[in-house]
């Protein structure tokens, strides 16, 4: 029944293991974590291992079905089918799923075609995985996207740049990339920046101030831009620049980590959590979740995560309403009385050093242009008979389980 996950973790968090720590906690403290039906327990010392033995004990007694083959102890343990390296404080994919995302990915390269039912099974698998690999995120988007587009039936060749995307995956899970260090958080420094992006016509800036520290205007680092075809020519993917005013304001953000972040995280240990504010509350929402559908804004983002990791920060980027962000709305107008001019740093957005590789663009394009193209096909061809389906047995969990 659809309920029963439902009524079963409420069951099991506010009695079973409620029950299960208030009889073995005094003696023993000990922290039990429980995802659908797998427990990890969490200890400290000895007395902690005799208080998972009584933990286990009392569920015994309740009538807990335990499958004894899947016990596994130590400080390097797979859980639902993440790692984690409890010494190193590190956590991930466990290393046979990752070789089997790295296997599939070189049999599609090798074939050059794909099972569309199957892709959008790994793409499944690949989002489960990349749950705490946040770098490896931004990339699904464009697959999720090819995928839905070109349907759930039959095959398809595979287009370079779809390869391409594949060929980075399979080296991030292929290598130190399938695990994180989860770093101790070493301060939270509250609003960093403020920025803001403006697009008139062919008439392009982007500006963004530093508020670390309530930081006044007057004695605050600051940068203002103006964007044109020749520093960043990808303003005119879609034509006008005020149609991707999203990845414009998304860009703002990403200057200023760029500008700002390396003395933000300056002799600092572990990672650095700054708070940046926008006026465009759908890339809040984008950050939140470090994927977007859009294009170029999803090359934006990508680039955006790669500067966090680099850097060691975390982001919480908030939306502010725009008559709260008149000093950066200020800075895209040309106006710089608030500021001191001895303290503007001078920005060309074509000599920064990018993380992504440029070719990412061009990626991007090519396959949100098939898409595009795709999706207009489909509207055409529309009650025209379609692939049957397969048959529950042909499916990727039965076929191929990782």
């Amino acid at each position: 029944m659809v309920p029963a996950s439902y009524y079963w973790s409420r069951m099991a968090g506010a009695l079973v293991v409620r029950l299960a720590h208030y009889m073995v906690g005094p003696f023993a403290p000990l922290e039990a974590l429980l995802f659908a039906v797998d427990f990890v327990y969490l200890v400290e010392d000895r007395a902690g291992l005799e208080g998972v033995g009584w933990f286990i004990f009392v569920l015994a007694v309740l009538g807990f079905p335990f499958r004894w083959d899947k016990f596994r102890g130590g400080t390097e343990i797979p859980w639902i089918g993440y790692w984690i390296e409890l010494r190193t404080f590190k956590l991930g994919i466990s290393e046979a799923r990752a070789k089997w995302i790295v296997g599939w990915v070189q049999g599609v390269l090798r074939d050059g075609e794909v099972d569309l039912g199957d892709l959008a099974a790994v793409l499944g698998r690949l989002v489960f995985a990349a749950g705490p690999l946040e770098m490896v995120r931004p990339f699904l988007a464009p697959l999720y996207a090819w995928s839905s587009a070109m349907g759930y039936r039959g095959r398809r060749v595979v287009p370079w740049s779809i390869r391409f995307i594949l060929n980075f995956i399979a080296g991030e899970f292929g290598g130190p990339g399938r695990m994180v260090e989860v770093r101790t958080q070493s301060g939270d420094c509250g609003t960093a920046f403020m920025a803001d992006a403006k697009a008139e016509g062919t008439l392009v800036r982007v500006g963004g101030w530093e508020c670390l520290g309530g930081t006044p205007p007057s004695k605050a680092r600051w940068f203002a831009v103006e964007l044109t075809r020749k520093n960043a020519p990808w303003i005119y993917e879609r034509g006008a620049p005020f149609k991707m005013i999203a990845a414009l304001e998304l860009y703002t953000t990403l200057l200023c980590v760029m500008v700002f972040g390396n003395e933000w995280s300056k002799g600092k240990a572990g990672e650095l959590r700054i708070s940046g504010a926008t006026d465009n509350l759908g890339n809040t929402f984008c950050m939140a979740r470090l994927m977007s559908p859009k294009f170029p804004l999803i090359v934006v983002l990508t680039e955006l995560a790669a500067q966090l990791r680099k850097k060691e920060l975390g982001l919480n980027l908030y939306w502010l309403p725009r008559d709260q962000n008149e000093l950066a709305d200020g800075l895209t107008n040309a106006d710089y009385s608030a500021f001191d001019p001895a303290r503007r740093i001078e920005v060309d957005p074509g000599q920064l050093q990018y993380e992504v590789p440029p070719k990412m663009l061009e990626v991007g394009r090519d396959i949100y242009s098939e898409v595009q193209r795709q999706r207009e096909k489909r509207k055409e061809e529309k009650g025209h008979d379609a692939p049957p389906k397969r048959r529950p047995e042909e499916k990727l969990r039965q076929t191929n389980p990782w």
